[in-house]
């Protein structure tokens, strides 16, 4: 699976590639030691939308996805 973010109008989306019918975990940290769950979703399509978080209030985070 990947991850893909991106800001549009002031929204930080994220979107999940990977395969179908997959329960994934998406994870957020601000250190890359500590994370923290943010969702837990089943792919009912390649492409995913998985979140859109107010981008001002991410200086610096980051994501990912742990196929459970």
């Amino acid at each position: 699976a990947r991850l893909k973010g991106s800001v549009i109008a002031g929204q930080y989306q994220l979107v999940l590639n990977g395969g179908v019918g997959f329960t994934y975990d998406v994870q957020a940290s601000t250190n890359l030691v500590d994370w923290t769950s943010l969702t837990n979703l089943v792919t009912t399509n390649m492409t995913m939308p998985v979140v859109s978080l107010e981008a001002a209030q991410m200086p610096q985070q980051y994501f990912r996805a742990r196929r459970q």
